[in-house]
């Protein structure tokens, strides 16, 4: 199979690890980076004879619409299992996964969507409708996911064609992968603050300041969390207005939060900007 790049270079953005490598230090801004700009898709992205082209409908009524089916979607992709392989179709640099559809169900999906996490190395495969993500990312979009051609039939099969893309970070992902598809600001939110997964520390076990320090510990946890949803959004190119503001709301709360713990720990390395210092 020849290998296509399917995802352009985004813009570069300029959002660096908490932690310095030249010296090791901790740093930790007290407001994210400026909302990246990026350019909405276009109903130029779709083919001229496309179904959904035809339509009429704005970009952002076709995408209201695919969302309040959030959940058909969602079992439909889960319920539709790859049988094979990807591999090209006759002279087509394309490949093709053949994939057993979901059974009575309207919303069979389109594209096989092969993520490359570059900080795990991960392959994440699934299938998925592509206007829903392709309205939201114009690399997708420029990758074909617009291109909702009717899966290839073969029996009791469907031949959808393979997507690679590659994004930054993993362990965020899935709380950026609900937002593309039901939109919601409350979900969001709740998954950026929410306390993130960790061992149960038995009661009794702590003093108050090891308490504080695992409450410091988990801060750090769900910053960084921001940041890489921050990051994967920005690798998708997207351009909710919605989604950046709430990454900002989740990033103030948590460094208010982070600061007064970390003045209650004796000794605590309290990174200087949230102090209002500097080097």
């Amino acid at each position: 199979m020849a290998s296509q790049d399917f995802a352009g270079a985004p813009p570069p953005i300029d959002f660096p690890p908490f932690v310095s490598p030249d010296n090791g230090r901790l740093r930790i801004p007290t407001t994210l980076p400026p909302d990246p700009r990026f350019h909405p898709v276009t109903p130029g992205a779709f083919d001229p004879d496309d179904e959904l082209q035809r339509t009429g409908a704005s970009v952002e009524s076709l995408l209201a619409s695919l969302q309040r089916s959030a959940q058909q979607l969602f079992e439909a992709e889960n319920s539709t299992t790859e049988l094979v392989s990807p591999q090209a179709s006759g002279s087509s640099s394309v490949a093709f996964v053949r994939c057993r559809p979901p059974r009575a169900s309207a919303f069979v999906p389109t594209h096989v969507l092969e993520l490359h996490f570059t900080d795990t190395g991960e392959r994440y495969r699934t299938p998925v409708h592509g206007a829903l993500w392709g309205l939201q990312s114009p690399p997708l979009a420029a990758a074909g996911l617009l291109r909702s051609r009717a899966p290839l039939a073969d029996a009791d099969c469907i031949l959808l064609p393979l997507v690679p893309f590659d994004m930054p970070h993993r362990p965020a992902w899935p709380i950026l992968h609900r937002y593309l598809y039901d939109g919601s600001v409350a979900q969001l939110l709740s998954g950026l603050l929410g306390e993130p997964g960790c061992p149960a520390r038995r009661e009794g076990t702590g003093s108050p300041s090891e308490e504080e320090q695992q409450a410091l510990d988990s801060l750090l946890v769900r910053l960084m969390r921001v940041r890489e949803v921050w990051l994967n959004a920005a690798r998708l190119e997207m351009s909710d207005r919605q989604l950046w503001g709430t990454l900002r709301r989740a990033w103030m709360v948590l460094v208010a939060q982070l600061g007064e713990v970390a003045s209650h720990i004796p000794g605590s390395m309290v990174p200087r900007e949230l102090n209002g210092g500097a080097d």
